[in-house]
């Protein structure tokens, strides 16, 4: 025992050593301190610490094994047994021992692997001049670039390169220089984002029905989206754009429904601009959209929508996001609205403006949202004008790692009017409208690249006669992304 118990202490002696040629000599000690102390778990464990410093992940996986069979416990462990799974590509095994381990040098293993309560937890160490609060940044922006967020990345990466310095932890400055000059590169540029989707739609319109020279039967409609996004940073501001495309034809009873196809194409773009390295910080945007409608075949324009506003970004609380829109909007119904001087009851164009504010929970395993909406419509002549507000909820969670569910209701009351002489036209003078949206979907990833979608939505309008409208819409289909 008194052999064993010298290898250990010389083991552990090389084991702190900074010279490098002293860790093969540690491991020599400390096997031959573990041949004669079978039970200890300090020297299984340092065992496992000098492997694992030596990069021999397997071997310092086995040697982590034995020390909990022979009763090691604690942070000490928790910590070695994170740092050897990441390294053996057990991202699952490597998360829950940094979470167990407890403080803040598990948080940034726990953080780089998907823990949202960790990263939260990290994200309060910002304001602080500490080690722990500079290696926090390291690791926030490592995985804000894994989000595709390279602005927030170089934010972090930059600070905490300079937090390093003024602390004096050169092999951390290097890191989170290196990582700042790979996330320069990177940025550099535009970066893209394409998507690819095509369904069968089975929609459930009275409407069509009613068009149809054959009740009863059941139209299809295949529906193709195309969308893509560029961005580009430019210091801390970041520009982007993006371009949707959709197109629905219905591919069986033509000659009836084909008016009903319909063609939208619309073009957003927009600034942010953070004002902190905080990911989860307040960011300043602007954002502008514009959507055209045609249906029959090209053959009818039926209208155009502006929009656009500011919309600032907050951060709450850990994982809490809220934004506060602010939206001047315009509509213009071309073919459908006749022009004001010639038919203004019915002319539909209008302007507006919308204040929604949107709360949102994040983590990686589950997304809420819910949203408030105050709106203003003026339309053009002597055509209803609106003012009304609405509510909705969105929940989407990660079932398995293939499989994500989401489900979203919205509602949306109008109140129009008051139009003409209510003295003559009585009730037709006022119209109130309560418009309700249903989703349910399904999304199933089939591999990196390509998932495939289920999803249904259901439309309903309250209103009085020949305002009330319902509409269900099932679709099947499988979707691309780059």
């Amino acid at each position: 025992m008194a052999a064993g118990l010298l290898y250990a202490a010389a083991g552990f002696e090389r084991l702190r050593s900074p010279d490098p040629t002293a860790l093969e000599e540690a491991v020599k000690c400390l096997r031959a301190a573990s041949e004669r102390l079978p039970t200890s778990a300090v020297v299984a464990k340092d065992l496992a610490t000098a492997l694992a410093r030596q990069e021999r992940w397997d071997e310092a996986h086995a040697e982590i094994a034995r020390a909990r069979r022979l009763g090691a416990a604690g942070p000490e462990i928790e910590l070695l047994t994170a740092v050897v799974q990441a390294a053996r590509q057990a991202p699952a095994l490597a998360r829950e021992a940094a979470i167990r381990e407890g403080s803040w040098r598990g948080d940034l293993i726990a953080t780089r692997y998907g823990s949202s309560a960790a990263k939260g937890r990290l994200v309060a160490l910002l304001p602080e001049s500490t080690r722990r609060a500079a290696w926090g940044r390291l690791v926030l922006a490592m995985t804000e670039s894994g989000d595709g967020d390279l602005p927030a990345a170089r934010l972090l990466a930059s600070s905490a390169e300079q937090q390093a310095d003024q602390l004096g932890l050169s092999q951390l400055a290097v890191s989170a220089r290196r990582l700042d000059d790979r996330l320069m590169a990177d940025a550099s540029g535009w970066q893209g984002r394409l998507r690819l989707r095509s369904a069968l739609e089975y929609p459930t319109n009275p409407g069509f029905e009613a068009a149809s020279d054959a009740p009863g039967s059941v139209p299809v409609r295949l529906a193709l989206t195309v969308s893509g996004g560029l961005s580009r940073s430019f210091g801390r501001l970041v520009a982007y754009g993006a371009l949707r495309v959709d197109q629905h034809l219905f591919l069986n009873q033509r000659d009836d429904l084909g008016e009903y196809d319909i063609f939208r194409w619309s073009l957003a773009a927009g600034l942010r601009y953070p004002l902190s390295a905080d990911p989860n910080g307040t960011v300043l945007a602007v954002v502008t959209r514009f959507v055209d409608v045609y249906g029959d075949r090209f053959g009818e324009h039926l209208g155009w929508m502006l929009e656009g506003g500011p919309e600032p970004h907050l951060r709450v609380s850990g994982n809490l996001r809220a934004r506060l829109a602010f939206y001047g909007q315009k509509t213009d119904f071309i073919d459908r609205s006749p022009p004001a001087g010639l038919l203004s009851a019915v002319d539909r164009d209008r302007v507006g403006q919308r204040a929604i504010l949107t709360f949102t929970y994040d983590t990686p395993r589950l997304r809420a949202s819910g949203d408030a909406m105050f709106l203003r419509d003026r339309a053009t002549g002597e055509a209803f004008d609106a003012i009304g507000g609405g509510v909705g909820f969105r929940l989407a969670t990660r079932a398995s790692d293939r499989l994500w569910l989401n489900i979203g209701v919205t509602g949306t009351l109008r109140e129009f009017g008051p139009v003409g002489d209510a003295a003559v036209i009585g009730d037709a003078a006022t119209r109130t409208e309560f418009r309700t949206v249903a989703r349910l979907g399904a999304r199933w990833r089939l591999n990196e690249r390509l998932f495939s979608v289920v999803e249904n939505v259901w439309v309903g309008t309250a209103a009085r006669d020949r305002h009330r409208y319902t509409n269900n819409v099932l679709s099947v289909g499988m979707e691309a992304v780059w």
